[in-house]
């Protein structure tokens, strides 16, 4: 259980890095849905 969640948090955080370095451009008819990991759409 320990080694999993470990995982998780690895895998969480650099997604989280990720999300910041990376452009990704979504389509306006998918703006409003629920991302599992949050930062996807940046507001000006």
């Amino acid at each position: 259980m320990y080694e999993d969640s470990q995982r998780q948090k690895i895998l969480t955080d650099w997604l989280a890095k990720k999300i910041n370095e990376t452009y990704v451009r979504i389509d306006e008819n998918w703006r409003n849905c629920e991302f599992t990991h949050k930062g996807w759409i940046k507001e000006k």
